[in-house]
């Protein structure tokens, strides 16, 4: 979850080639929250 809704983007990718990872992660793509809670958080 997350406290502030909104868009989001990728800011550290541990399936990145640099840390090992296959590299799977779409690093263009946006990802917006919903008004669902997770975590104690009001946003998912």
């Amino acid at each position: 979850g997350c406290r502030k809704p909104g868009m989001y983007k990728v800011v550290l990718d541990s399936d990145a080639g640099l840390f090992g990872g296959f590299g799977r992660i779409h690093h263009a793509a946006e990802h917006f929250t919903t008004d669902c809670s997770h975590d104690n958080r009001p946003h998912s």
